[in-house]
């Protein structure tokens, strides 16, 4: 890396020099600009090179890197190498909407994984997918995903029954506990979900 960094400090110094109008001597040339100008794109050609032949091997390596240079943005969500991941609203319960994710093979236009709760499950069996084809953990990242889920509607079911009951009401202080208990078990699965992954 240090070669790359010093090859371009040299491409750079001989820029200056071709701007200010001053020559610069050159293995290849006779110091005239434009064989200046051929010295400095052959370095800025191997240097690019180097460093992109590096990014690949450093992407077999590393699936979050591989994921991450792989991901575009779409109108309905991201595609990740060949899989889509889309979202749609749906209504769970009564007064709950909440956006599910999606993972299509684009190369088929099958759904691989539908109603997923969280983006986070869905990047991750796109992950093992691409990069370590382990159905293990791609079932568990289901499996806490469905679990996250349940937590959410559960959550949202004590947090509705709180709002109809009267703060006075001894059933207000049992709610109160198992919604207070609900968001902490959430947030425990979540952090399961996340640690999966």
């Amino acid at each position: 890396m240090t070669e790359q960094t010093n090859a371009m400090s040299d491409i750079m110094d001989k820029l200056k020099a071709v701007e200010n109008g001053t020559h610069v001597k050159t293995g290849t040339s006779s110091g005239g600009d434009a064989g200046a100008m051929a010295d400095i794109l052959r370095k800025l050609q191997k240097a690019t090179s180097e460093s992109a032949a590096e990014l690949v091997t450093e992407t077999t390596k590393n699936s979050n890197l591989g994921v991450a240079m792989h991901t575009t943005r779409t109108a309905t969500g991201v595609t990740v190498a060949r899989y889509n991941i889309d979202t749609e609203k749906k209504t769970v319960q009564e007064g709950l909407t909440k956006t599910f994710y999606y993972i299509t093979d684009s190369d088929t236009g099958k759904i691989v994984h539908d109603d997923l709760g969280l983006f986070e499950t869905a990047m991750g069996i796109v992950k093992h997918l691409l990069y370590t084809g382990n159905s293990t953990k791609v079932s568990r990242l289901i499996e806490l995903d469905q679990e996250y889920i349940g937590t959410v509607m559960e959550t949202y079911r004590h947090k509705s029954r709180l709002k109809r009951l009267d703060e006075n009401a001894v059933q207000f202080d049992v709610t109160a506990a198992k919604y207070s208990n609900s968001k902490t078990k959430l947030q425990a699965t979540k952090m399961k979900l996340l640690k999966a992954l």
